[in-house]
């Protein structure tokens, strides 16, 4: 005769539930009438993904944190990779904790060291998917958002010094030309060309 399955507060209990694999029992999240999707195929609401229920408090913390810097570019299918990379930054700030109370130069403290460069290091390797390390975020592309708000900041800071200069397209970088001369009498107030008047006259 098979065994009875366990329930979900079983499982939890003894630390065996996993979400993808007795999502769809008796007493597991609903996602909505007739929905038997996982626990953790959670739904993306607000642009950010919510954390897995299987996660611990520490861990949730860093899926928050992390998801916030990521809305918008975060994924469903990007839950299972960053579910392993928030646990081991939990891990590693656990392990910073130890380390504070462990004697320095001990055995103990030796072992945590390890296990702290170990954690953040597999936390790190992980994050670098994302583009979340200070190297890799610098080449995530940029939104057109993002870079329109660029090129008007820098054009606002070019218009305190010089208010009456022109742009080039898609460039913050200030242009004079004849048609300027004709249309305020002169160059802007305080303009100094990058070549001499007469070379740009020449260009024209």
């Amino acid at each position: 005769m098979a065994r009875p399955r366990k329930s979900i507060e079983e499982l939890k209990a003894s630390g065996n539930y996993r979400p993808s694999r007795h999502g769809n029992r008796p007493g597991a999240q609903s996602h909505g009438p007739g929905d038997t999707r996982p626990a953790t195929a959670h739904p993306v609401s607000g642009d950010v993904l919510p954390p897995p229920v299987d996660l611990d408090a520490a861990s949730a913390d860093w899926w928050r944190r992390l998801a916030g810097v990521l809305a918008g570019r975060l994924q469903a299918s990007d839950e299972p990779m960053l579910a392993i990379a928030v646990k081991w930054l939990a891990e590693a700030d656990r392990c910073q904790a130890a380390l504070a109370k462990a004697e320095v130069g001990s055995i103990e403290h030796g072992r945590i060291l390890r296990s702290a460069a170990s954690a953040f290091a597999t936390a790190n390797k992980v994050l670098t998917s994302f583009g979340l390390t200070p190297a890799d975020r610098a080449k995530l592309p940029r939104s057109p958002h993002e870079v329109d708000n660029s090129i008007e900041a820098r054009r606002a800071e070019v218009r305190k010094k010089f208010p009456n200069c022109e742009f080039a397209a898609g460039s913050s970088v200030p242009v004079f030309n004849r048609s300027h001369e004709r249309k305020f009498g002169g160059p802007p107030p305080g303009w100094k060309p990058a070549f001499p008047k007469k070379d740009i006259e020449d260009q024209q």
